[in-house]
């Protein structure tokens, strides 16, 4: 064995690392990214590999679906997205190792013109305004702290998923297509030599459905038309937190108008497949009137009982979009009993101030629908004497319960209804979570064993 070429070779590893790696010694040493992965440093000082995140990963760029984008990583690259991703549609643009530099520049400028594009295609009126593209992440650096940066890629996937666009589709890259997709590019004069290029990698087959674990979760607190409330985009919150960890996939709609709550609803039921695990989730005003439900939006209007019907979601609408699906389960959790609305002056209030009840309903074979309050109760948000909480009395529960291990889905609805009646109870009212089950067989949220 020639002793001096491998010494030479495992040199040029070590340089090929350091380059790809783009951060300082330290760094690199405090994480453990694969070979020819990328380490990431934030604002705050936090760093993390990027295959960690899952937008990036979903998109291709660790995996590409042809030939892997890392296998071109040694040089300077950019990430830019749409900067304000809950009001503007969903653009990115990335640029590698461009012959005179300048890739953030690049990669912002290229982002900007499909994120126009975007918005000059959005069928609602009025159309977004203010939308434009960031440097989210540039050789290494990104201007952004580790939660900011977490939190965007966590609304991209949202967006991603609503625009129902195929995950693990590789990204726009703005390079030469040869070396992308033929990664030999000439070194510059005095370059070193890097280590071999890993095998191309063969074109996988198509995918076969695997079921899938899906939510829409809605939180409204700033109505236009009836009181405000004071929780309601807080329980969403932590709602879809609580289920990611779960392994959902989440979309969350905040103080949505009607129109676009409806399409949103319309979109997320057509991605489902049969035998996905499925919940819905809606925090806000709700009342029953006649024998049905009614879940309202934003801009929902109270002036009468029909327009208050039209202006509102059927509950009976969204079972029947889930049922269509063919889903494995869907649980619909909804935390709103209230009645009639139209007496109450229009101001914050808590939800119980309205008075209570939703009707009685009957889900679905493989539905599950539980009532944060019995029909003619009144839904705590909170309990007296300085409580800062900022979730709803059943939220909070129901969050605690959701993720404890091995518990089939019917006990655990249980428990809940039987820990917000006693912490009711507790503070002299009477509140019973109502609880309609169909599902069939044992479902669990966590499952360790």
């Amino acid at each position: 064995m020639n002793w001096s070429k491998l010494a030479f070779f495992l040199c040029q590893v070590v340089i090929v690392i350091s380059a790809a790696v783009g951060t300082s010694l330290a760094t690199a040493q405090q994480q453990s990214c694969g070979f020819l992965d990328t380490a990431i440093r934030f604002k705050d000082g936090a760093s993390d590999c990027i295959k960690n995140f899952e937008l990036f990963n979903r998109q291709g760029l660790i995996e590409g679906r042809r030939e892997r984008y890392r296998d071109v990583i040694s040089g300077p690259w950019a990430v830019a997205a749409t900067e304000n991703p809950q009001l503007c549609p969903f653009a990115s643009r990335i640029a590698w190792n461009l012959d005179q530099g300048g890739e953030a520049a690049r990669a912002e400028s290229e982002c900007n013109k499909r994120l126009n594009e975007r918005v000059a295609g959005l069928a609602r009126e009025p159309k977004p305004v203010g939308c434009k593209c960031q440097v989210i992440a540039e050789s290494g650096e990104s201007p952004l702290t580790k939660a900011q940066f977490e939190s965007r890629s966590r609304d991209y996937l949202t967006q991603l998923s609503r625009n129902n666009e195929p995950l693990g589709t590789p990204p726009i890259v703005i390079a030469d297509p040869g070396p992308i997709l033929n990664p030999a590019p000439t070194k510059p004069q005095g370059s070193p030599p890097s280590s071999p290029s890993p095998q191309k990698v063969p074109e996988p087959p198509t995918p076969t459905y695997v079921a899938a674990r899906k939510a829409l979760v809605v939180g409204i607190d700033r109505y236009r038309y009836m009181p405000t409330l004071t929780n309601g985009r807080s329980d969403a919150s932590a709602m879809a937190a609580a289920l990611r960890g779960l392994g959902f996939q989440v979309l969350t709609s905040v103080d949505t108008d009607l129109q676009s709550l409806k399409t949103e609803i319309a979109s997320f039921a057509k991605t489902i497949n049969k035998g996905d695990e499925v919940a819905f989730f809606f925090s806000g005003h709700g009342f029953g009137i006649d024998s049905g439900n009614y879940l309202a939006a934003a801009d929902t209007k109270r002036d009468n009982e029909e327009i208050i019907k039209a202006d509102s979601i059927e509950l009976e609408w969204i079972k029947r979009r889930l049922k269509e699906r063919d889903a494995k389960i869907s649980l619909l959790v909804i935390d709103a009993c209230r009645n009639d609305p139209r007496a109450v002056p229009l101001q914050t209030v808590n939800r119980s101030d309205l008075g209570g009840g939703l009707v009685p309903t009957t889900p679905a074979e493989g539905q599950a629908i539980i009532f944060s309050a019995g029909y003619g109760q009144k839904a705590l948000d909170r309990l007296p004497s300085g409580d800062s909480n900022p979730n709803s009395v059943f939220t909070r529960i129901f969050l605690e319960e959701i993720v404890r291990p091995d518990i089939p889905i019917h006990q655990m609805l249980r428990k809940v209804r039987e820990r917000v009646t006693e912490t009711a109870a507790s503070v002299n009212r009477r509140q019973v979570p109502a609880i309609y089950d169909e599902i069939l067989g044992d479902f669990y949220f966590r499952k360790t064993r």
